[in-house]
């Protein structure tokens, strides 16, 4: 009997939701998936690049990675002017 040359291959799908206040509903913003590995971790490092990136997928009328970075980072802000 030969010695099995298959291996295991991982991928971690992912959405990005959002809800615009605490009671509205969430809606998918954005989606994606990370590369073939062959184990989750370095799966798990991939998704966390694409979105530290911004550079999941959208597709109708989600709004771009960086319009979502741009809200963000506007909202830090203000939370930090509100601190001083």
């Amino acid at each position: 009997m030969g010695r099995r040359t298959d291996v295991a291959v991982y991928r971690i799908t992912y959405s990005i939701e959002r809800a615009l206040s605490d009671d509205d509903e969430f809606v998918e913003i954005g989606f994606g998936s990370s590369v073939t590995g062959h184990d989750v971790d370095s799966c798990a490092y991939d998704v966390e690049s694409d979105v530290q990136r911004g550079s999941w997928e959208t597709s109708g009328d989600m709004p771009e990675p960086r319009e979502v970075q741009a809200e963000i980072a506007a909202w830090w802000e203000s939370q930090r002017s509100d601190t001083r």
